[in-house]
């Protein structure tokens, strides 16, 4: 997909890996080469997370906000990264890419689980707002979802044994919230 490469950079408690694939190869390897690149040490994870952040025109000064905070955090960042888009030679549709991401099916989980966000030219993309799901409408009638409260244990209907819902109450108690839509959505 990238006439140069795509690769994830993370790092890890000190340790570091870049691992991709170079443009026009189907092989996946260690950028530049596996001794230099797999699990080589991090003693500065800002300064790394700013060399990654370099040929993108970018730096942590000019993330959002949220994420400049959540950097202060961890201790490690995966970041991923394709330069030289094939066919994008022009003009790179940007939105047009974003919006088929964020309705892609095995984004679903990632976007309600993580914030995403997206650098175009080394800007954030959409003022730095996270990509999130689209939004769906309801089914007129039936706008507010119904809140159905989950028992602390329930019936395994294969062995009739009770199993807890709540870790013998050590967790809260669950809620099981349905909502409409107002078309099919294939998923």
């Amino acid at each position: 997909m990238f006439e140069d490469y795509s690769l994830i950079h993370t790092v890890k408690r000190g340790l570091g890996n870049r691992y991709g694939v170079i443009g026009g190869s189907i092989k996946f390897g260690y950028f530049p080469d596996r001794t230099q690149r797999r699990n080589f040490r991090v003693a500065d994870l800002a300064a790394e997370f700013g060399k990654v952040l370099k040929p993108m025109r970018s730096s942590l000064e000019t993330l959002p906000r949220k994420v400049r905070k959540a950097f202060q955090l961890p201790d490690g960042f995966s970041l991923v990264t394709g330069v030289g888009p094939k066919g994008y030679e022009k003009r790179l549709p940007v939105q047009q890419l974003v919006t088929a991401l964020q309705e892609h099916p095995q984004m679903i989980q990632t976007l309600e689980l993580c914030d995403v966000y997206v650098l175009v030219n080394g800007e954030p993309f959409d003022g730095g707002k996270s990509l999130a799901l689209p939004r769906i409408a309801p089914l007129a009638g039936a706008e507010k979802p119904r809140e159905i409260p989950i028992p602390s244990s329930l019936k395994d209907p294969v062995t009739d044994e009770k199993i807890s819902t709540t870790n013998d109450d050590s967790l809260p108690a669950g809620t099981l919230i349905p909502r409409t839509s107002d078309r099919e959505h294939a998923v």
